[in-house]
């Protein structure tokens, strides 16, 4: 369903954060948001993991489109891009994507809503318990 931009959507889909640790940056670490929308996952990166029992916030990155097969994979990244580690899967139902917003429903390792926001020209991720 779409009006005026805003696409809300009842289907689930899977989601999963990998823990990244880039090697040729020395001990350098993130976490990757990845969602699954359609062929490709969206995704994001934040240098913290936000809790999964409590509510918080954090600064997020928007990165390029990833691969669907990263849903499922850990271990070494082509052309020795580092390391990745699943942390957290689950489920999620949008509630709200536009350009500035995607707001979701997750259930599984973590319960509650996530909602990336578009502040200025900076990510915002927020974790909301049920």
């Amino acid at each position: 369903m779409e009006s005026k931009g805003v696409i809300v959507d009842t289907m689930i889909s899977p989601y999963v954060v990998l823990h990244h640790v880039v090697r040729s940056r020395g001990t350098e670490s993130h976490f990757d948001w990845m969602f699954q929308s359609g062929g490709v996952l969206l995704t994001w990166a934040t240098i913290s993991h936000l809790s999964t029992d409590l509510p918080g916030d954090t600064d997020a990155v928007r990165l390029p489109d990833h691969r669907l097969e990263y849903l499922d994979y850990q271990g070494d990244v082509s052309r020795d891009r580092g390391h990745v580690t699943r942390v957290e899967r689950g489920l999620y139902r949008i509630i709200e994507k536009s350009p500035h917003r995607f707001e979701i429903k997750v259930t599984g390792d973590r319960e509650g809503k996530l909602v990336f926001v578009l502040e200025t020209e900076s990510w915002l991720l927020r974790f909301k318990c049920p």
